[in-house]
């Protein structure tokens, strides 16, 4: 199987807009790990992830990336007007069971419990390698993470994010793509990642 680079790098350019197809990863956080080290993505040493639930992302990248400093962004609030499973006892134990993962990295990982678009005021334009997006899957909720955290993201750096298969994900990523000239990649269902390069000369 060729790594993630070397698909990224061979395909032939896609539409903006277009969400391209590639035969790569199982598991989300495999998928990102990959992406992160065959692209040489780590320059900063730092990167962000917007929805962190139980922290299993968080902790396989902050195990993968010893160097890494994660920034770990969840509110831990009721949302289950988008997920019906997702109330607040609920987001309580998910909570509990993130910061338990992530305690043995100590300075390394920084846990955030904000939300999404205030959170992302914190960091300075250009700071951050990559970003990883899995917060609320509606259109208007990944719009506005777009809009907020892909100006954090150094040129030439990742911006990426989960469940491209869901409706309101893909509307707003491929949106997101025509306006702003961007190469975007999705992998298979079993992973289900979409992801794009800053390009130089963005004005976001």
């Amino acid at each position: 199987m060729q790594s993630e680079a070397a698909i990224f790098h061979n395909a032939s350019a896609p539409h903006a807009g277009e969400i391209t197809p590639c035969t790569i990863g199982s598991m989300n956080y495999h998928v990102v790990a990959s992406l992160i080290a065959d692209l040489n993505t780590l320059q900063h040493n730092r990167g962000a992830e917007v929805g962190v639930l139980d922290g299993d992302t968080s902790e396989y990248l902050l195990k993968r990336f010893p160097s890494l400093q994660l920034y770990s962004v969840d509110p831990y609030v009721d949302y289950s007007a988008h997920e019906h499973n997702r109330t607040q006892s609920h987001m309580n134990k998910h909570e509990v069971h993130a910061r338990t993962k992530l305690a043995p990295f100590g300075q390394r990982s920084v846990l955030l419990k904000d939300f999404s678009v205030p959170a992302s005021a914190q960091f300075t334009d250009k700071s951050l390698d990559f970003v990883f997006i899995d917060a609320i899957h509606t259109y208007e909720a990944v719009s506005e993470d777009l809009r907020a955290w892909a100006p954090k993201v150094r040129v030439g750096g990742l911006i990426m994010g989960h469940d491209i298969s869901w409706g309101g994900v893909q509307r707003a990523v491929s949106e997101f793509g025509f306006a702003n000239n961007l190469a975007v990649y999705r992998s298979p269902s079993t992973s289900d990642v979409w992801f794009c390069l800053k390009p130089d000369g963005q004005m976001f």
